[in-house]
């Protein structure tokens, strides 16, 4: 216990330092709360003196999100520019959108205030329509020179997963035998989604990454892994996570009025395709085959349970019902 407060205590002297280095700000050690630490980032919120309250975010340089954060920045930027609802990006002293030194990147954004959104049908309707919104926003030939790809890119996502299964093909047994060939021929078919529209994603916009506000707007957190990407991936992740209040609940089915009320937020700001309906399936499977092919491999090598893999196998299997469901309320 001595040693988790101690580690709090510098943590929070370092959060001190880097405010004072970069932004020039100074603030008691009573406004800091560490929000979450570990070997890929370090989150803090700060109740500064002038009634603001930002995030302050740190990632080292072996961490999975340190080249992506430019990315990041510029997707904030350009939502900000777009009116867009979301955090919003402090400045440095030498007025960067990223403060870098030799070990970590960081940025400060400002905090969103609001309860969690959970999967109540007003919370699900709203996050469908902060969705839509997102989707609808224009991508222009000068924003291109600052966005770049988010990292759910289907060509580079796909092939990884194909090989990883590939790689473990001699060990798969009876009992993972039809998920491993589930998500082998999902993996496959995925490459449809390459011809769907493209715009800023969230890349995982669930429940746990967006905040109600006082008046009831959904605003998206944790932009992460967001860049330009297919709009299928956002809402197909929205569709097959939506299902239950807890997450790895198995033997679960698509709920009807959940998919409903997100559908209905989300056609408030703009309809799909005709290539988006024909591959709606497709975007619900993505993510779910993707995570559940990766869980399924540490299965299989015993760095996991069981649980995982065949959550997201379930909702691979569910997918032609939930898209069906789906398109039956864009189209009524």
């Amino acid at each position: 216990m001595l040693y988790i407060l101690e580690l709090s205590k510098m943590l929070i002297q370092d959060v001190i330092a880097l405010l004072k280095k970069n932004y020039n700000e100074s603030v008691p050690e009573s406004s800091i709360e560490i929000l979450r630490d570990n070997n890929q980032r370090t989150i803090a919120k700060i109740d500064n003196n002038n009634n603001n309250t930002w995030v302050l975010r740190v990632y080292p340089t072996d961490s999975c999100h340190y080249q992506g954060l430019p990315v990041k920045s510029a997707v904030l930027n350009f939502l900000e520019h777009n009116n867009y609802p979301s955090p919003r990006i402090v400045k440095t002293t030498e007025g960067e959108y990223i403060a870098t030194d030799s070990s970590r990147r960081t940025i400060l954004i400002t905090y969103i205030e609001g309860k969690e959104a959970d999967c109540s049908q007003p919370s699900l309707h709203a996050i469908g329509c902060s969705l839509g919104h997102l989707h609808s926003i224009k991508l222009s030939v000068d924003n291109d020179v600052f966005l770049s790809d988010s990292l759910h890119s289907p060509s580079q996502q796909i092939q990884k997963s194909i090989n990883e299964l590939s790689r473990i093909s001699n060990k798969v047994l009876n009992d993972t035998k039809q998920a491993y060939d589930d998500f082998m021929s999902s993996l496959n078919q995925l490459d449809a989604l390459e011809n769907t529209p493209k715009t800023i994603i969230h890349t995982d916009p669930c429940t746990e990454n967006a905040v109600i506000s006082k008046t009831g707007e959904a605003i998206f957190i944790d932009w992460d892994d967001a860049g330009i990407g297919h709009t299928l991936i956002d809402l197909g992740y929205l569709l097959c996570t939506s299902e239950s209040d807890q997450e790895f609940t198995p033997n679960l089915r698509p709920t009807p009025d959940r998919i409903k009320v997100i559908i209905d937020g989300y056609r408030q700001y703009r309809s799909l395709t005709t290539i988006e309906q024909e591959t709606l399936v497709h975007g619900i499977r993505f993510s779910a085959t993707l995570y559940g092919a990766n869980h399924l491999v540490k299965f299989i090598e015993g760095s996991v349970n069981e649980l995982e893999w065949k959550w997201w196998w379930a909702r691979c299997k569910a997918a032609t019902e939930t898209s069906n469901m789906a398109l039956q309320y864009f189209n009524t």
